[in-house]
């Protein structure tokens, strides 16, 4: 990961009191491992952003920036997210393949992937 990308370093600076541990897309090398990985979140009752490439999840390839957005649940076998996209509704399911796919379009070195947040 590019140290320039790293939140926890963005999170100090704006003086907000939360550490980040990105776990890089390309760790997951299947749908089903960040499916069984998002259940252990919830279970744990853990925070979690999502950092991914935008076009890829809403399938259109001139919104190709990134995005983060915050995972609320795991509901109807896909993944509820909240703040999908600008200008639309507030919270949206998709599907874990999806998400996986625009995590890994978004790098690592973008901090594509998950992001562990907790307040410190």
């Amino acid at each position: 990961m590019n140290q320039n990308t790293n939140p926890t370093k963005h999170w100090k600076k704006l003086k907000i009191p939360l550490e980040t541990k990105v776990v890089p897309a390309n760790q997951f090398k299947s749908k089903k491992e960040l499916e069984k990985y998002l259940i252990n979140i919830e279970r744990q009752d853990k925070d979690i952003f999502f950092c991914f490439n935008h076009g890829v999840l809403i399938n259109n390839p001139n919104k190709s920036g990134g995005r983060v957005v915050i995972f609320d649940r795991l509901e109807g076998g896909g993944i509820r997210i909240i703040d999908p996209s600008f200008n639309k509704p507030k919270w949206k399911i998709v599907t874990f393949a999806k998400m996986l796919e625009a995590m890994k379009k978004h790098k690592n070195k973008n901090s594509g992937g998950v992001w562990e947040i907790k307040k410190i």
